[in-house]
């Protein structure tokens, strides 16, 4: 238990925890955290940064469960599942940022789960998170790796996207 500190300061934890793979300790500070958002949400709520950390974490952690615990994650952070029913179709949490995605997609594609990461992908743009750079090159790795029918197809379909997003002058994808 870390008495005292801010969200900022579990920020910087996270960060570390991150660049080291400590994907147990970052799940770990998290729930610490979202129980000190029961009493003082001002204080403590995570946010977009947080989860983007922990899902981070969980991706350079190499533990085997790694996806099923980010999915949790992502969850938190307002991923839509097709259970939920709550949430009015386009609408999101500000907690699900382009980030969030980027290093959810970047964990299914090192795990070699290439469509899961495709679903990630075509997600943001339902719940219209606007795909960046990074998305991109998160997404077309995944298919690298992948080995399934049609990758490259798929593939090229994204790099064609990704050049008429650039000419139609969408700052967060040039080059």
């Amino acid at each position: 238990q870390l008495s005292g500190l801010n969200v900022d300061a579990y920020k910087i934890l996270l960060s570390c925890y991150a660049r080291a793979g400590e994907g147990g300790k970052a799940e770990d500070l998290l729930k610490e955290l979202e129980a000190k958002a029961e009493s003082d949400p001002s204080l403590y709520k995570p946010d977009s940064r947080i989860y983007s950390l922990v899902i981070k974490a969980l991706a350079l952690s190499g533990d085997k469960n790694a996806v099923t615990r980010a999915w949790r994650v992502m969850s938190k952070a307002g991923y839509p599942y097709e259970q939920e029913t709550t949430r009015l179709p386009g609408t999101r949490s500000p907690d699900l940022t382009v980030d969030v995605c980027n290093n959810m997609i970047k964990l299914l594609g090192k795990n070699s789960l290439a469509s899961d990461a495709e679903g990630v992908f075509n997600t943001m743009d339902e719940l219209r998170i606007l795909p960046n750079l990074k998305s991109y090159e998160a997404i077309l790795t995944a298919l690298a790796r992948s080995d399934d029918p049609g990758t490259p197809e798929r593939a090229e379909a994204l790099v064609t996207r990704l050049e008429v997003s650039s000419e139609m002058g969408y700052a967060d994808v040039q080059p």
